[in-house]
C-alpha cells in the first residue's frame, strides 16, 4: 500500500513542468560586487559559477550565506574588498552547501532531492542527459510550490499537513533574535555565527516587527557597504529591502496553514509566535518538506 505522500516522493522533475529562465551563472572571475548585483536583477540567492577550464561546466554554487560570511570574516579585519573576484567567497567547508553541487537528472524521482532538502539543502542542479532541456536551479521553493499545487488537486486528504504547529515540534522557544537597537553588521555577525539565513527584529517588548535576511545583501556596493553599520531597521529602509514584509503563524495553525502562506506570500519563513506576539519558532521551508517526508525538522532539532 502506497504512503499518503508516495505519489509525491515518486514525482520526476518533468513531472513539475519547471517554468523557469535558463540558469544565470558567474564565470569564476566575475567581482562579489557585480555577483551581488547580478542576484538582485535575477531576484535569486545563489548563482552556479563555471570552471576556468570548462566554462560550460559548473563546479560551485554561490550563495548569499557565502558572501555574508565573507563579508563577516573581512570586516572584523577591515580587509573588505567587493571588487576581488567571487573565489574569495567560496568556502572550503565540506560541510556547507555550496562545497559541492548537488545535481540530478529531470527523469529522476524528487525522493532523494526532497530529503537532502529536509536536512537544509537550499538548491540543486537539474539537468538533462539527453540535452533536451536547459538546466534548471531547483530551489525549495519549487518544491513548496509543487506539494501546494498538488494538496490542492487531491481529493485525499493527507493527514500530516492536518497537524498543528506545535504537534510537528516546531515551537521551540530557541528562536535566534536580534533588536532594533542593534546594527545590521551585529545581525549578519549573529547569522554568521549560527549559519543561519535570517532573523527576526524585535522591539523593546520582544514583537517581531521586521526580519534580516541574507538576501538583504544583494545589491550591495562600495557605495552602499557602509550601511551595515546602521541600525537595523534604517538598513533595511536605505537598501530598499522587503524586511517588513514578515509573516506568521501561530503554534495551533496547521501544516497547511503555513504551506499556504508560504506559497501566498513568496516566502522562505514564518516566524511562530506566542499569545503575547513574540517569537516561539519558525517554520522554514525544509521543516515542511521534512513532515512530508516524516523526518525530524531542522527546526525542531536540539
Amino acid at each position: 500500500m502506497l504512503s499518503e505522500t508516495e505519489s509525491l516522493r515518486r514525482a520526476t522533475f518533468a513531472d513539475m513542468n519547471l517554468a523557469k529562465k535558463s540558469v544565470v551563472s558567474a564565470p569564476p572571475d566575475m567581482s562579489i560586487e557585480e555577483c551581488l548585483h547580478t542576484m538582485a536583477a535575477n531576484n535569486v540567492l545563489a548563482i552556479p559559477v563555471t570552471s576556468r577550464a570548462f566554462p560550460n561546466k559548473y563546479v560551485y554554487i554561490l550563495s548569499t550565506l557565502d558572501i555574508l560570511l565573507y563579508i563577516v570574516s573581512r570586516k572584523k579585519t577591515h580587509a573588505l574588498d567587493l571588487s576581488v573576484s567571487i573565489e574569495n567567497a567560496m568556502t572550503m567547508d565540506a560541510e556547507m552547501e555550496s562545497y559541492r553541487i548537488f545535481e540530478r537528472d529531470y527523469r529522476d524521482t524528487l525522493e532523494a532531492t526532497m530529503l537532502v532538502f529536509a536536512h537544509g539543502l537550499h538548491r540543486a542542479l537539474i539537468s538533462d542527459a539527453l540535452n533536451v532541456k536547459p538546466p534548471v536551479v531547483l530551489t525549495q521553493s519549487d518544491i513548496i510550490s509543487f506539494i501546494h499545487k498538488q494538496i490542492a488537486q487531491s481529493s485525499d486528504q493527507i493527514s500530516v499537513f492536518s497537524k498543528s504547529l506545535k504537534e510537528l515540534g516546531l515551537v521551540t522557544h530557541r528562536v535566534k533574535t536580534m533588536t532594533v537597537n542593534e546594527t545590521a553588521i551585529d545581525g549578519f555577525n549573529r547569522m554568521a555565527a549560527h549559519k543561519i539565513l535570517a532573523l527576526p527584529v524585535v522591539d523593546e517588548a520582544g514583537l517581531v516587527v521586521s526580519t534580516l535576511s541574507a538576501s538583504d545583501l544583494r545589491g550591495l556596493s562600495k557605495d552602499t557597504l557602509e550601511f551595515v553599520h546602521l541600525k537595523v531597521q534604517e538598513f533595511l529602509d536605505k537598501m530598499g529591502s522587503s524586511g517588513k514584509d514578515t509573516w506568521s503563524v501561530t503554534a495551533t495553525d496547521t501544516l497547511q496553514d503555513a504551506v499556504n502562506l508560504l506559497v501566498e506570500r513568496n516566502a522562505h519563513r514564518l516566524w511562530v509566535l506566542d499569545e503575547m506576539l513574540r517569537p516561539v519558532g519558525v517554520v522554514s521551508q525544509s521543516d515542511v518538506i521534512a513532515a512530508v517526508l516524516g523526518v525530524v525538522a531542522p527546526s525542531a532539532r536540539g
